[in-house]
């Protein structure tokens, strides 16, 4: 600390700040280059471990009607989302907006006009 005082003091704080900023430039060269390693092998590991899996025992058994209709009436009870939760879209819109939401978006869409000069 008494080097970087005494280079200060002898008007070398440009290189005290060079060197400083050398410094942060190398801790954050060290940083992305860790930070890029553990990434490889988080993702080397993470594709090993994926191995390809067995094909169940036994043929596959078929649907039968009943569960086949179950499952388009699923769908369908899905598809519409009025019929899911009972509520309509429009239901949480207000009917009239606020008075300083609409004087906010007026100002807004004003345009800029700089003040004459005298």
């Amino acid at each position: 600390m008494e080097q970087v005082l005494e280079l200060i003091e002898r008007g070398r704080a440009g290189y005290v700040a060079a060197m400083g900023m050398g410094g942060v430039f190398a801790a954050l060269v060290f940083l992305y280059t860790f930070i890029f390693i553990l990434g490889k092998a988080h993702r080397f590991g993470r594709v090993r471990s994926r191995s390809p899996s067995a094909p169940p025992p036994g043929p596959t058994p078929e649907p039968d009607e009943g569960e086949t209709a179950a499952v388009v009436a699923v769908a369908l009870a899905l598809s519409s989302p009025s019929r899911r939760t009972g509520v309509s879209v429009s239901a949480g819109v207000e009917e009239e907006p606020s008075g300083w939401k609409v004087a906010g978006r007026l100002a807004m869409m004003r345009p800029f006009t700089r003040p004459k000069k005298d």
